[in-house]
C-alpha cells in the first residue's frame, strides 16, 4: 500500500521558494497522505494544508520591513532580532490571517507533523498537530532560530528551531510509513553547509543552561550534509522526488528585500508547475 508523504525543509526567507512550489501544487490539485515540516517549512505547510494560496508569501513580504518583524529596533524593544509576537500573533491572527478553522474542521488534506529541537536533550521532537489552536506554540517553536529568536516553552519543554536537529526529515517520513516522498529543499544541488562562525556566541548564550543544544548546533553542519546525501540516495533509488532550486540561491535566511523573496517565490512556482505532471506520476506509483 502506498502512502504519499511531503517533506518541507526550512531555510528562513528561502521558504519563499517552497511557497511557490506549494501554490503550484494547490492549483494542480496535488495532495498528500502525510506532511512534515521544519521551521519555515512548517509555516508553509499550514498555508498549503488550508489551501490558502498566496498567504505565505504575503505574510512574509508585505510586513518584512516593519520594525516589529525583524531588525535592530525589534532587538532593542523585545530582546530578540526576530519579532515572534508580531509574526506568530499579529500577522497570523489579524494582518494575513491563517485559516485555523479550515485546519480544525477536517478539510485539511493530510495529517501534519511539526519538527522542533528540544533544548534539554538536543534531539528532534516530532509532534502531530491535531489541534492547531492549542498546539500553535509548537509551530512557533519550529521556527525559533537560536540567537535571533526566543526559546519557546510548550508544556514545560524548552524548544527551538527544528532545523537544529533534523532539517530534512525524510527518514522520519519513512518511519511514519511514507513510501513515496516529495521533498522540497531550499538550496541548489551543489550546496553544502559550511562551519558556522557563531560558535562562540552559541557557547555564551546556551552552554550553562542547554549544553546539549550547544552540542547539536556544533554537529549541525555534518548532520545537514549527511541528510543531503541521504536525500540524493533516496532520489536515486526512486523513493524520493526532490524539488529544489537549480541555481544557487542568493536570498539569505534573514533576507530583508521583499522583491528578492518574491522572485524566489516565482522560481518555486514555475518549478512546481513544471514538475506537476511528474509528481502526479510518481505519487501514483507508476
Amino acid at each position: 500500500m502506498t502512502k504519499n508523504g511531503l517533506v518541507l525543509e526550512g531555510g528562513g526567507m528561502r521558504g519563499g521558494y517552497t511557497a511557490g512550489v506549494l501554490d503550484a501544487f494547490i492549483e494542480e490539485g496535488i495532495s498528500f497522505d502525510y506532511c512534515i515540516g521544519v521551521s519555515a517549512g512548517a509555516c508553509n505547510a499550514l498555508s498549503y494544508i488550508g489551501r490558502q494560496k498566496g498567504r505565505y508569501i504575503r505574510a512574509n513580504t508585505e510586513y518584512l520591513r516593519d520594525p516589529r518583524y525583524m531588525g535592530i529596533r525589534c532587538l532593542f524593544k523585545t530582546g530578540h532580532y526576530l519579532g515572534n509576537r508580531f509574526i506568530f500573533d499579529d500577522i497570523t491572527n489579524e494582518l494575513v490571517p491563517l485559516d485555523f478553522d479550515a485546519y480544525q474542521d477536517g478539510t485539511r488534506t493530510c495529517p501534519f507533523t511539526a519538527v522542533t529541537t528540544d533544548c534539554t536533550t538536543g534531539s528532534a521532537r516530532y509532534d502531530v498537530i491535531s489541534d492547531l489552536k492549542t498546539q500553535w506554540k509548537l509551530v512557533e517553536a519550529s521556527s525559533s532560530l537560536p540567537l535571533v529568536s526566543p526559546v519557546v516553552f510548550y508544556k514545560g519543554n524548552a524548544l527551538v528551531d527544528g532545523g537544529v536537529a533534523d532539517s530534512i526529515p525524510i527518514r522520519r517520513a519513512e518511519e511514519e510509513g511514507s513510501t513515496h516522498i516529495v521533498a522540497i529543499l531550499t538550496q541548489d544541488p551543489s550546496y553544502r553547509k559550511k562551519k558556522s562562525h557563531a560558535q562562540l556566541l552559541i557557547q555564551l548564550a546556551y552552554h550553562k543552561k542547554y549544553p546539549k543544544l550547544v552540542e547539536a548546533l556544533r554537529r549541525r553542519r555534518d548532520t545537514y550534509n549527511m541528510q543531503l546525501d541521504y536525500a540524493a540516495q533516496q532520489e536515486k533509488a526512486g523513493k524520493v522526488f526532490l524539488i529544489r532550486p537549480i541555481q544557487p540561491v542568493t536570498v539569505g535566511r534573514m533576507e530583508r528585500n521583499p522583491e528578492k523573496i518574491r522572485s524566489l517565490y516565482q522560481i518555486g512556482y514555475l518549478d512546481g508547475k513544471a514538475n506537476a505532471a511528474k509528481v502526479k506520476t510518481f505519487l501514483s506509483g507508476r
